[in-house]
């Protein structure tokens, strides 16, 4: 049975800052930056004193991207949205990732049609 990209990385527990760096294209910098302004985002650090995300980071990290770069929040107005509408942030950031699929397999059929 192949693993797809997508299951292997549900299966793998931690991910390295540059990891999550390339996955979220998030520069490392500013994923350093939110720790420092966002204290539920605390990723362990290995014996190397490597920062390691989990799962629930990452998930934290969609929602600031989601909030910061595309919703054009301030820092205090993130904190804020965070604690009010949580659950509204994350159907949105789920629709959003959902029509982006979409988008790309119309892409993908259109480009096999012109063949």
């Amino acid at each position: 049975m192949d693993i797809i990209e997508e299951d292997w990385d549900e299966l793998k527990k931690w991910f390295s800052i540059t990891e999550i760096s390339e996955m979220l294209n998030i520069p490392s910098t500013v994923l350093r930056y939110w720790e420092t302004e966002f204290p539920e985002l605390k990723p362990r650090k290995n014996r190397n004193g490597k920062r390691m995300y989990n799962h629930e980071d990452i998930e934290l990290l969609k929602k600031l991207h989601y909030l910061l770069k595309v919703k054009k929040y301030t820092i205090k107005g993130a904190k804020d949205a965070l604690e009010n509408q949580k659950n509204e942030i994350e159907f949105q950031i789920k629709a959003r990732e959902l029509l982006l699929k979409f988008k790309q397999i119309l892409i993908e059929i259109q480009n096999k049609q012109k063949n």
